[in-house]
């Protein structure tokens, strides 16, 4: 079996990042590295999502700065966005320049709709703002 694949899950303290964590947390190819959450670093994930308080252990939140840190000390790892939209672009492309920086290769799965497509003009139609990160 392959070894397991290092998970960040970045703004976690919503319902999306409560399913994201509970499914990392019974996946067998994937370990959680990090829980990120600007609005919690330091308070325990538990609190957040009581019904997983068992699996999660002393796990805390750390900040979105520190998810970054730790993209860019792994060589491949599966992070999992769960910011709201409009939000989630900006995250996503601070941890890439981060990792990218670092020589880090991390596969991203953004849950908003910012990556959604993939003409600009069609995003800014729909969403009637621009792109945060347009060279994303």
């Amino acid at each position: 079996m392959s070894a397991r694949v290092p998970a960040i899950i970045l703004g976690g303290t919503g319902y999306v990042a409560g399913e994201l964590l509970r499914l990392v947390l019974g996946h067998p190819r994937l370990v959680l590295a990090a829980i990120a959450s600007d609005s919690q670093p330091g308070v325990p994930v538990a609190g957040a999502f009581p019904h997983l308080a068992a699996a999660c252990g002393d796990l805390a939140f750390v900040s979105i700065a520190d998810a970054n840190e730790v993209a860019a000390r792994i060589e491949r790892s599966a992070v999992l966005a769960a910011a709201p939209h409009g939000v989630s672009h900006r995250m996503i492309d601070g941890l890439l320049t981060r990792a990218e920086a670092a020589g880090a290769r991390p596969a991203v799965v953004d849950i908003s709709a910012d990556y959604r497509f993939a003409d600009l003009a069609e995003y800014e139609r729909v969403y009637g703002h621009p792109h945060g990160a347009p060279a994303r």
